[in-house]
């Protein structure tokens, strides 16, 4: 799984020696060594770089297809993630699901740009 997640070369590291992306792919790679058939995973690229995200975001993918892995819930809030990677979404506001649908249906909704942005709207 360090292979996979490309952390093979730090594999006789401790875990305090390494950096917050690569814990997050530490995480990843515990959580895929169980060889789970759905992976749920929560803001995996949280604080993590632009160039982080994408290149997570397609390793996501490869791991989906090739492991074949459900990723069934990805918790996230870093948009490029979510466009990159989401095929539906659901959007919670004030802890209400307020959206759910296709993810280019969703992120094109006048709602959610009124909610984010700031303009006036209420549950």
């Amino acid at each position: 799984m360090l292979k996979l997640v490309g952390l093979y070369d730090k594999r006789d590291e401790l875990a305090g020696k390494l950096t917050v992306p690569e814990l997050k792919l530490l995480e990843l790679a515990r959580a895929l060594s169980s060889k789970p058939k759905i992976l749920l995973l929560d803001e995996i690229v949280a604080g993590m770089p632009p160039s982080m995200v994408d290149q997570l975001m397609l390793l996501l993918k490869r791991i989906s297809d090739e492991e074949n892995i459900a990723i069934a819930t990805l918790i996230e809030h870093v948009m490029r993630a979510v466009v990159r990677f989401a095929e539906r979404v659901a959007v919670l506001h004030q802890g209400s699901k307020i959206l759910e649908g296709k993810t280019e249906e969703v992120l094109r909704n006048p709602i959610l740009e009124e909610i984010y942005l700031g303009k006036k709207w209420s549950v």
